[in-house]
């Protein structure tokens, strides 16, 4: 019975408004420099020495900094992420802090399996949707971005031997076809 009114209680704070922070992504470096505040300012409140106020003011800076640099290489990347999830294809092309989903229709009907698989990178990286993104073009299985070809290579695509050769930058072979 405790058991349970706890679990009652945990989830009525998660309906509250704000009760869940989503999104947050920090490095150990950045936890302990948390920690460090945290201490630092006790530390200053409870023994009146301002050598606490000064720790927590200079992690305080030193976090920030942190902060403002992994952002700053968030919306400098350029990815291609293939995920490896079962009976799925699902990739993610990134630029900045922006991605284009491709996925099978599977993977994009169960919100569940987005959540588990997709959801943890896509935080990591600092990513949000876009819609499309300039100099990127996309025609069954071959995308281009920028300068690069990629080619998917599915279980749905034939190839024409009696065609040209198309130089590209990345392979991806999913769904095991036959070639």
């Amino acid at each position: 019975f405790l058991i349970w009114m706890m679990n009652s209680f945990v989830e009525y704070i998660e309906t509250l408004p704000f009760s869940m922070w989503q999104g947050l992504s920090i490095n150990v470096l950045q936890a302990i420099l948390l920690i460090v505040i945290v201490a630092g300012f006790g530390y200053w409140l409870i023994e009146k020495q301002k050598t606490g106020c000064w720790t927590g003011i200079s992690a305080i800076i030193i976090f920030l900094m942190l902060r403002w640099w992994s952002f700053f290489q968030a919306g400098r990347q350029n990815k291609v992420i293939v995920y490896n999830i079962p009976k799925c294809q699902a990739i993610d092309i990134i630029s900045g802090r922006q991605y284009i989903f491709m996925a099978n229709d599977k993977l994009r009907a169960d919100e569940g399996l987005q959540r588990f698989h997709l959801r943890p990178s896509r935080v990591m990286h600092r990513i949000a949707p876009a819609g499309s993104f300039q100099n990127t073009y996309i025609n069954n299985n071959l995308l281009q971005c920028g300068s690069r070809r990629i080619v998917i290579i599915d279980s749905n695509v034939r190839i024409d031997s009696s065609a040209g050769k198309i130089p590209i930058d990345l392979l991806i072979i999913t769904n095991n076809p036959v070639l």
